[in-house]
C-alpha cells in the first residue's frame, strides 16, 4: 500500500477502544477498593480463589492494567484447555467484589466523582494494592512501574499491553525477553520505554538477535507531547548505545492512521538524519486482526515540506 495523506481520510478507519477525550477521566467503579494479605490467603484457604483467578492476577502484576476483551484472549492464550471457558466474567466479578481488582471505566470530569457520568464501554482493570504486593513475588517478570500515572498514560498502558499480549500469542516462539516500562537516561533527561522485546529474526540457515524499542502515544494532546519528547530522546540514546543492540527496530504506537504524519513531521523537523532510524508505525485496531510484522507503516518524505508517502510493510521473522 501507498498512501500520501490526502488520501488518508479515504481510508476505512476505526476508532481505538483506548481512547481519552479532554475532559474524560478514569474512574474506579469498586465498593471494595482493596484487601489484605491475610484476606486473600483465607480466601485460599477456603477454596474460592482458583486457578484461572491466580492466572489473571499474574497477567495483570506483568501488565499492569488490560481490558477485558484482551485479558480473556490471554487467558484462552495461556490456560490448559481444561480451564478454557467461553469468558470469565464470573472470575473479574469474584476478585473485583474482594478487591484484589480494580475495575476502571471513562467517565466525564466532574469536581467530585460521587457520581459517574460513564462516556465509554471501555472496562478494564488493575490489581488493588494488596493484590499488587501480594501477587508480585510470584511473577517472573513484573510491572515495576511505581507511582500514580496521568490518565493518558494509563491509555498508552492500555494500548501497549494490547500489543504485547498479541506479540506474545504470534511470535512466542522467537521471543527471548520482554521488559516493560524500561527507563533510559540521556544526560539529566529520563524517559520511559513503552516496551523492550528481543527476539530471533532467522536468516536462511542462522538467526539473529534483534530488539524491539516500543513507543506508545494517544491523540491525547499530552500524550502527543510526551511521545514526541520521547522519540526525541531515543534517537539521542541509540546515537550513544545502538552499538550495544546490533539490528534493533523502533516501532510507534498509535490510535489512528491519520496521526502517523504529524508525529512524522515532528520528528523529520528536530532530528536531521534521523531518516538511518528503522522507525515504524503500528495501529491499535490492526493488531486485532493481522500480527504485529503484517501490519507495520513507513514514512518517506515525498519532497514537500508538509506531506509524506504511508506504506504498508511487512517483515518476515
Amino acid at each position: 500500500m501507498n498512501t500520501t495523506e490526502s488520501q488518508i481520510e479515504k481510508k476505512l478507519i476505526y476508532p481505538s477502544p483506548f481512547h481519552l477525550e479532554e475532559g474524560w477521566n478514569i474512574c474506579i467503579e469498586n465498593q471494595n477498593k482493596n484487601c489484605t494479605h491475610n484476606e486473600i490467603d483465607q480466601l485460599t484457604m477456603k477454596g474460592l480463589l482458583s486457578y484461572t483467578d491466580f492466572e489473571i492476577l499474574k497477567l495483570l502484576a506483568a501488565c499492569r492494567y488490560v481490558n477485558t476483551h484482551n485479558l480473556e484472549f490471554a487467558l484462552r492464550q495461556s490456560l490448559p484447555e481444561c480451564y478454557l471457558k467461553s469468558d470469565y466474567q464470573r472470575n473479574l466479578r469474584k476478585l473485583v467484589h474482594a478487591g484484589l481488582l480494580l475495575k476502571h471505566c471513562l467517565c466525564l470530569h466532574t469536581e467530585t466523582r460521587e457520581h459517574m457520568d460513564i462516556v465509554s464501554p471501555l472496562r478494564f482493570y488493575s490489581l488493588s494494592p494488596g493484590a499488587c504486593s501480594y501477587i508480585e513475588p510470584l511473577v517472573e517478570s513484573p510491572c515495576l512501574f511505581r507511582g500514580a500515572l496521568p490518565d493518558y498514560a494509563v491509555m498508552e498502558h492500555l494500548a501497549s499491553s494490547q500489543l504485547l499480549i498479541r506479540f506474545q500469542a504470534s511470535y512466542e516462539h522467537a521471543i527471548k525477553a520482554c521488559y516493560r516500562n524500561v527507563r533510559k537516561k540521556v544526560g539529566v533527561h529520563d524517559f520511559v520505554l513503552d516496551a523492550l522485546i528481543r527476539y530471533l529474526s532467522r536468516i536462511g540457515e542462522s538467526s539473529q538477535s534483534v530488539t524491539l524499542f516500543l513507543l506508545c502515544g494517544r491523540s491525547h494532546t499530552e500524550s502527543t507531547k510526551s511521545l514526541i519528547s520521547r522519540i526525541h530522546l531515543l534517537f539521542r540514546w541509540l546515537e550513544r548505545h545502538h552499538g550495544q543492540y546490533g539490528q534493533y527496530m523502533i516501532i510507534i504506537l498509535l490510535e489512528h492512521f491519520k496521526e502517523i504524519p504529524n508525529i512524522f513531521h515532528n520528528v523529520a523537523a528536530h532530528n536531521i538524519g534521523f531518516f538511518h532510524y528503522p522507525l515504524y508505525f503500528a495501529l491499535d485496531t490492526d493488531l486485532l486482526a493481522f500480527p504485529l510484522f503484517e501490519c507495520l507503516y513507513r514514512c518517506s518524505d515525498d519532497g514537500s515540506s508538509d506531506k509524506c508517502m504511508i506504506d504498508r510493510v511487512q517483515i518476515t521473522l
